[in-house]
């Protein structure tokens, strides 16, 4: 957790703190610094930034209060910040789509057990998910394909660091006192 020292000079500001309680005082930064770390998650784009800042929780015991990512999409967002290859997380095959998938929103598992043929690749040793052909159709280009793992994804850091927790406390004092 962050420490931030504050001096006020300030009367009239001095007497506006002795009125908040701690708490209270507490309650209302970390409202103001879970703002600012939501806002940096809608930045990640249309679909992921939402989840992500959704994911976006405050917990508060006493004096302490955390500002943190909980829940299901909270594994996206780690997951942008830190980089590294993505998994599944109980050990299940990825289906990746490819570029002649036509509709890359659509997962492989949306489809019936029929709707797809499986070849494997004697050359690079992977797994391709096709969709079934009619009669006397030929075999189409792969829709999926299938890997433990992708390769490692560079980190997009997103999580505000010291100097922009500090920045948002500064305007949090400036709009409230």
């Amino acid at each position: 957790m962050p420490k931030v020292r504050i001096e006020v000079n300030d009367a009239e500001t001095l007497r506006q703190l002795d009125a908040l309680s701690p708490q209270a005082h507490l309650a209302a930064w970390t409202e103001a610094v879970r703002r600012l770390v939501e806002q940096k998650a809608l930045k990640l784009g249309d679909r992921i930034g939402p989840r992500v800042a959704d994911a976006i929780t405050t917990r508060e015991e006493g004096l302490t209060a955390e500002i943190l990512l909980d829940g299901p999409d909270a594994r996206i967002g780690e997951h942008i910040h830190s980089g590294g290859p993505i998994q599944s997380s109980n050990g299940k095959v990825l289906a990746i789509p490819t570029k002649w998938n036509s509709n890359k929103e659509d997962f492989a598992s949306t489809y019936g057990e029929n709707y797809f043929i499986l070849l494997r690749s004697r050359k690079r040793n992977r797994a391709y998910l096709f969709k079934t052909p009619g009669k006397g159709e030929k075999l189409g280009r792969p829709m999926f394909v299938l890997t433990p793992k992708t390769r490692p994804q560079k980190p997009r850091p997103w999580w505000p660091d010291d100097a922009e927790l500090e920045a948002a406390t500064v305007n949090f004092f400036k709009e409230n006192f």
